[in-house]
């Protein structure tokens, strides 16, 4: 409950060494004090390189749906419905430990693609802090957040579909 000062998450890989984790076929809700928000407490949260997140549900969070922070390179997330979150849907970004916002340690090679992110509290799919010129952002149905996209370094979706998802 509230917003504690470390955060949480309903599942997370907050390990900044590891390697390769992955979230498949989760179904995350009701994380946190929602629907106050809470910029720190969120459904899906990965901070490493590598990995997959797939297949998952998540709504109703305080903080983002999926947020990677700190130290993520290389990650797929696909196939996703992210929809009604304090916060925001889907962030990318790193800062903080273990690079403290080094430029040569970005956010990069990250592929958002085929995801549903809907009615979202702030940004639907967003960059922010140190990111990369690799990322990707395509075919992705984005629509109905306070805003539906915030990308960094002059990026662009590609393929993006801008209407209601017909649930």
């Amino acid at each position: 409950a509230g917003c504690p000062d470390d955060g949480g998450a309903g599942v997370e890989a907050a390990e900044y060494t590891a390697v390769d984790t992955s979230f498949e076929g989760n179904l995350v809700h009701d994380i946190g004090g929602f629907p106050e928000p809470c910029p720190r407490v969120h459904g899906i949260y990965h901070a490493h390189e590598g990995g997959r997140i797939v297949n998952n549900i998540v709504f109703r969070t305080s903080g983002w749906g999926i947020h990677l922070w700190h130290a993520p390179f290389d990650l797929m997330i696909a196939n996703n419905l992210v929809f009604n979150n304090a916060n925001g849907g889907i962030v990318v970004g790193a800062g903080d430990s273990p690079y403290y916002d080094d430029p040569s340690k970005p956010a990069d090679h990250i592929v958002v693609v085929n995801n549903i992110v809907y009615d979202n509290r702030s940004v639907g799919i967003e960059e922010s802090g140190v990111t990369g010129l690799n990322n990707l952002y395509l075919n992705n149905l984005v629509f109905g957040n306070e805003q539906d996209w915030g990308l960094n370094n002059d990026l662009t979706p590609s393929g993006t579909v801008t209407a209601p998802p017909g649930f």
